[in-house]
Order: C-alpha cells, then sequence, then structure tokens
C-alpha cells in the first residue's frame, strides 16, 4: 500500500499475494516497471494486481503488467 504523495517507484515487484498486490492511495505518483504475478493456484481469488483509488486524481505507469496463469 502506497500512502505518500509524490511517491516514485523503480522497478516495483509483487507476487502471490491473497489481497490487492498494489494499492495507491498517494496522488502525483509514478511507477517505472511494474511487475506482478497473481497466486494462480487459487481458482477463487478475486483481489486485484494493480489497484489506484478512486481520490487518487494523477497518477502514471510506464512499463506495467499484471501476469496471470489458469491451471
Amino acid at each position: 500500500m502506497v500512502t505518500g504523495a509524490r511517491t516514485i517507484a523503480l522497478g516495483l515487484q509483487v507476487e502471490h499475494q491473497m489481497a490487492d498486490l498494489v494499492s495507491w492511495r498517494g496522488d502525483a505518483g509514478e511507477v517505472y516497471m511494474f511487475q506482478s504475478e497473481l497466486p494462480y493456484k487459487y481458482a477463487n481469488f478475486t483481489a486485484i494486481g494493480y489497484h489506484v483509488e478512486d481520490a487518487v486524481t494523477t497518477h502514471s505507469v510506464v512499463g506495467g503488467g499484471v501476469f496471470s496463469q489458469c491451471l
């Protein structure tokens, strides 16, 4: 969870968490290269790979991806 304003992340990676992998709540955030993998062993997984809260007014991601493999 990111709550700070004007936060910059370089090479952000998250894998196999059972809740939202990234929850971004700070304004004016920047992410350069985001990679994640959803926990594919759980068919009923309902969380989100990358979530920006509705209250955030500006946010940018360059080179982002969320991977899921269905078994």
